[in-house]
């Protein structure tokens, strides 16, 4: 391994620390997390309810299939883009694609079923690499934070996308849809504020020193406690800023292709909204308006779900952003209960198979192998499978 690779792995053990530090909530904190997530489910129950869609939801079979057959694309995306990020950590990108699929499924069942899981997820990601293919957390780290970054940045421009392609429709429509005026300035704003955020943090990397200018800046605030945490990790912010500057720097070309498979992600996640309208009998009867729609209602329904951060997938708000776009498009609330119902069962079966991966790698304890021609030193590959 090149100084410069072994470099990136051993100043990413901050980043473990600072997970490690987030994942240990206070009471208050936790009680507030439950408070938002049951509001949350309340308000996805009033939709339903309040929507008259009725007791039976009529979706044609053709189009079941091809929603199941769909959903599994972002998990393939997202191992791809996964692999790609595996900067420092040569092992990684040898390991099988079908076990990143694996655990992808499980972190994305953590992230999406509790509160608070994103951390979670991280946490179980790193500790898994480890304990399948004895990479150590400091090693799996650089690619959790790089595809972290690639994920928002890429995020970021598909809700970009989709806003722009319904900018006039939102402008015409704003006060019926969404009870305000200009609301498409309103969402244009934010997600430029996304972008531009995403390419600051990765114009700072590249200048080198992000991490200490943003601890420099902090340190400003007159909280005790603040000033002595930040004191403390000095060193291993600094570390963190080479390694990561160097991964900006040098790897380029690997960001820009994790960006693109994660683009392919969301444009999948835009194909089960086509699937699911068209099992409802409401796709436009152009395959190209039909697609356009699609897009418009993962990418602003993406929006909302980053605005609901602190729900489990958004659940509610997110919801609620598509009654408003169902009534853009003049489509009755009865169908967009309809809708949310279907997407939010495709959710619940993913979150369950999801916890279902973890048990089952838990209980009978599953690990998976390197190729034998992967391995690196004897002492390095302890791995096995039950």
């Amino acid at each position: 391994m090149s100084p410069d690779a072994q470099k990136v792995i051993e100043g990413a053990r901050v980043i473990v620390i600072m997970n490690s530090a987030q994942s240990k909530k206070p009471p208050v904190k936790k009680l507030l997390n439950l408070i938002l997530a049951l509001s949350g489910l309340g308000l996805y129950f009033h939709l339903v309810r309040s929507s008259g869609m009725g007791g039976e939801i009529h979706f044609e079979p053709k189009f079941a299939l091809a929603l199941a057959l769909i959903s599994l694309l972002p998990s393939l995306f997202d191992a791809l883009a996964w692999r790609v990020a595996a900067i420092g950590f040569e092992k990684a990108r040898r390991v099988p694609l079908m076990s990143l699929i694996w655990l992808r499924i499980a972190g994305e069942g953590v992230t999406n079923g509790i509160p608070g899981g994103v951390v979670i997820a991280e946490t179980y990601k790193a500790i898994k690499l480890k304990d399948w293919f004895s990479a150590s957390v400091s090693q799996s780290t650089p690619g959790l934070l790089l595809m972290k970054l690639c994920l928002g940045f890429s995020q970021g421009l598909f809700i970009l996308l989709g806003l722009s392609l319904a900018f006039y429709r939102i402008r015409d429509g704003s006060v019926e849809a969404f009870g305000i005026a200009g609301a498409h300035f309103i969402t244009l704003a934010l997600v430029l504020f996304m972008c531009t955020l995403f390419l600051g943090c990765g114009y700072l990397m590249y200048l080198g020193r992000p991490f200490a200018r943003i601890m420099g800046a902090l340190s400003v605030i007159p909280h005790a406690g603040l000033r002595t945490f930040l004191k403390e990790k000095q060193n291993d912010v600094k570390e963190l800023d080479a390694n990561c500057t160097a991964i900006v720097r040098d790897h380029r070309k690997s960001i820009a292709l994790m960006v693109l498979f994660l683009m392919g992600r969301w444009f999948s996640m835009a194909g089960e909204n086509w699937a699911i309208l068209g099992g409802l009998g409401m796709l436009p009867e152009k395959l190209g308006d039909a697609l356009l729609v699609a897009v418009i209602i993962e990418s602003v329904g993406s929006l909302f779900r980053l605005v609901f951060f602190l729900v489990p997938s958004g659940i509610g708000g997110q919801d609620a952003s598509f009654f408003a776009l169902f009534r853009l498009y003049g489509w009755g609330a009865p169908t967009a209960g309809a809708y949310i119902v279907i997407k939010r069962l495709k959710e619940v079966i993913w979150i369950g198979l999801g916890f279902l991966v973890i048990l089952i790698t838990r209980i009978f304890d599953i690990r998976f192998q390197l190729p034998e021609s992967s391995s690196l030193d004897a002492d390095e590959v302890r791995t096995h499978s039950a």
